[in-house]
């Protein structure tokens, strides 16, 4: 089950970062993310539970995020293939500023969630002291970096297009039932990933009963 979480950890990132359309990339990096929160359940340790809830909790955080701010992008302005986004950053800075928020937690940049589920992840692996585990933690690794191509991609052409780029010449930020939300799960991400601890507190109870 391990050698299968570690596979599909690398597999979901490396085909994020191949796909072109905007909602796919993203449930690509849910396919590898899901592996990490199985990673951490197969470690069959108290810690390796704690870790696979936590990372649970702090990435749907994220992701919800990051999905709500695509389905912005696509019903607003209409544009579904990252090809599409140049530019797009000027005409929605309020949805696609949450996404870059979505995109750094995602990374695991600190001071967001994304960071301390990860860490704590790679940290069970390496305390576990098994190769696989090792293997996992590497496998984490290779995901970030590659996280860092599939979500930076589309910032960086969102905010800065190369000159050569057709800009997106449609779309504005929606209303503020739609953009309230975004702006409350960005201050999530901040809060959990400096707070973490009576969330990690609660989950090791959970975990211990459940070992």
């Amino acid at each position: 089950p391990m050698a299968l979480c570690i596979i599909t950890i690398v597999y979901g990132s490396a085909r994020a970062v191949k796909e072109p359309h905007f909602k796919r990339r993203l449930a690509f990096s849910t396919v590898s993310n899901l592996s990490y929160i199985l990673l951490g359940a197969s470690l069959m340790s108290p810690a390796g539970l704690t870790c696979s809830l936590t990372h649970m909790v702090f990435h749907g955080i994220i992701k919800i995020n990051a999905f709500f701010c695509a389905g912005a992008v696509m019903t607003v302005a209409k544009r579904n293939y990252v090809s599409e986004m140049a530019g797009i950053g000027r005409k929605m800075p309020i949805t696609m500023a949450a996404f870059t928020v979505s995109a750094c937690a995602l990374v695991g940049i600190p001071p967001f969630n994304g960071f301390v589920s990860k860490w704590k992840l790679v940290s069970a692996g390496v305390t576990d002291g098994s190769v696989m585990g090792m293997i996992g933690g590497i496998a984490i690794f290779v995901s970030a970096m590659l996280t860092v191509v599939y979500m930076f991609s589309i910032v960086i052409k969102a905010f800065f297009p190369g000159k050569e780029e057709v800009l997106c010449d449609s779309g504005k930020d929606p209303g503020w039932m739609e953009t309230v939300p975004v702006m409350v799960f960005c201050v999530l991400m901040l809060l959990t990933g400096l707070f973490p601890q009576m969330l990690i507190d609660g989950l090791a109870s959970v975990a211990n009963g459940l070992c």
